[in-house]
């Protein structure tokens, strides 16, 4: 739930190749502020760069982390408003076929 920063060593070879010559990541899941500890992550924010550059800005790539992770689960939640809207939208044309 927390940022860390780890070697781009441990983010595997795929992404490890992207980031050139630079070494160490800062790892930011992509959480809502207010979801309890167990919550699902929705994704993470990735920055590689000297560490300490990245100390220097974690927090704010933390609350940048923290508002993707809001627009993320309005995302969702619009989905599932439309995924509702065309079921009872269907039920209706069922019901008036009748």
């Amino acid at each position: 739930r927390h940022s860390r920063v780890v070697p781009v060593s441990h983010l595997g070879p795929g992404v490890g190749a992207g980031l050139g010559h630079l070494h160490t990541a800062l790892v930011c899941p992509t959480v809502q502020p207010d979801r309890p500890d167990g919550a699902e992550t929705l994704g993470i924010l990735l920055t590689a760069g000297p560490p300490k550059r990245l100390d220097e800005m974690r927090s704010s790539l933390e609350i940048l982390a923290s508002h993707a992770g809001l627009a993320l689960g309005r995302l969702a939640l619009r989905k599932e408003i439309v995924r509702q809207e065309s079921e009872a939208y269907f039920r209706t044309l069922v019901r008036n076929a009748a």
